[in-house]
């Protein structure tokens, strides 16, 4: 029988997970609420580069994109704390997934269940009613944060035309510019972002305690 390595933190009976830089477990299929920490969520994704490193100037990170998403429902809903929290940690699962690029993801059997069950786990802990951080209104935000990041900071494809490629002509799309960030300036920025809304997010349940 394979011993049990659990000074390193591992599961015993849970071969599906991920130990994160803190040394934690999450266990993947089975995750817990204990086994998440927002520190470990800012320090992945920070360092996990969107479009699978494809981007112009400095790596551009999914905690970034998710600050950028954030801000784009604040504009939107600026009374919403759950909603701007819930854009926030929209793709807080690729902390211990990693980012795929969705073509690559929807052909990976399984994944959109693992991502799923992990994510349903981070709503729990940050008490995020169950799929808001699928939201339409979080989507919309995810879409328009693309499209300021095609314009941005995606090359140009080589034989079509962008917005032939694209299906829409990214020079005109509005909106603040996005400039790339060191990943340690993206993570103290989501951390930075995470306990503004966590303040807040707690002085209205406390409202109405």
């Amino acid at each position: 029988m394979t011993e049990v390595k659990t000074e390193l933190g591992l599961v015993p009976n849970k071969p599906l997970q991920q130990m994160m830089i803190s040394g934690r477990c999450i266990v993947i299929n089975d995750p817990h609420v204990d086994q998440i920490d927002i520190l470990d969520i800012a320090y992945a994704l920070a360092r996990a580069p969107r479009y699978a490193g494809n981007t112009n100037g400095e790596p551009y990170s999914v905690a970034q994109h998710s600050v950028e998403v954030c801000r784009t429902v604040k504009e939107s809903y600026p009374n919403n704390v759950m909603l701007q929290l819930s854009a926030l940690l929209h793709d807080a699962a690729e902390a211990a997934l990693t980012d795929i690029p969705y073509p690559v993801k929807i052909s990976i059997t399984g994944f959109d269940e693992m991502e799923s069950t992990v994510m349903r786990c981070i709503e729990r802990k940050f008490m995020i009613y169950r799929d808001m951080c699928e939201s339409l209104e979080v989507k919309a935000a995810d879409w328009s944060t693309h499209q300021r990041e095609v314009r941005d900071i995606l090359p140009r494809p080589a034989i079509l035309t962008p917005a032939e490629y694209w299906g829409y002509d990214p020079s005109k799309i509005e909106g603040p510019t996005i400039v790339p960030l060191h990943w340690q300036d993206a993570q103290a920025l989501f951390i930075e972002e995470f306990m503004e809304l966590w303040d807040n997010f707690n002085a209205l349940r406390d409202c109405f305690a």
